[in-house]
C-alpha cells in the first residue's frame, strides 16, 4: 500500500502539540483523533486548546486537506488583518512609530484575535458533516 499523496494528508501544522489545531492557542492537553483501524498505525493526535468548541471542530475538520486547509487559513490571516486595520481607524493612525505601547499590543491583539475567530468559524463552516 502506498503512503497517501500529500493533498489527502491532514496539515501536518493542524497535529503541533503546542498549539490548537483549531484556533492556533496553545494546546492544553486535549485532543482528538479517530479510532485506529486494527492493523494500522494509530493517526496523529489533533491537541486543542481548552475552548469546548475547538474539540469539535477538530473532530469535524479532522480530515481536512492541506490546500483546502490554507486557502481557509490564508482567508483567516485576511480577516485578521481587516480587524487590525479597523482598529488602526479607530486610534486614527496606522503608523506603529506613532502608537503608544499599549496601542501597539492592542494593535497586535487585534490581528492575532482576527485571525483565530475567523479560523474558527471557517473551518466550522468547511468541515465536512
Amino acid at each position: 500500500m502506498s503512503a497517501p499523496s500529500p493533498e489527502a494528508r491532514p496539515p501536518a501544522i493542524r497535529f503541533d502539540d503546542q498549539c490548537c489545531g483549531v484556533c492556533a492557542r496553545q494546546a492544553s492537553g486535549f485532543g482528538y483523533a479517530p479510532k485506529q483501524r486494527y492493523g494500522q498505525p494509530a493517526p496523529p493526535i489533533m491537541w486543542v486548546c481548552e475552548s469546548d468548541d475547538c474539540i469539535r471542530i477538530a473532530r469535524d475538520s479532522y480530515s481536512m486537506t492541506e490546500p483546502v486547509f490554507n486557502r481557509i487559513e490564508a482567508l483567516a490571516v485576511a480577516e485578521g488583518l481587516d480587524r487590525g486595520r479597523d482598529f488602526a481607524i479607530s486610534i486614527s493612525t496606522a503608523d506603529l512609530a506613532e502608537m503608544t505601547d499599549a496601542q501597539r499590543l492592542d494593535f497586535a491583539r487585534a490581528i492575532v484575535a482576527g485571525y483565530r475567530d475567523a479560523l474558527k468559524v471557517k473551518l466550522r463552516e468547511e468541515a465536512p458533516f
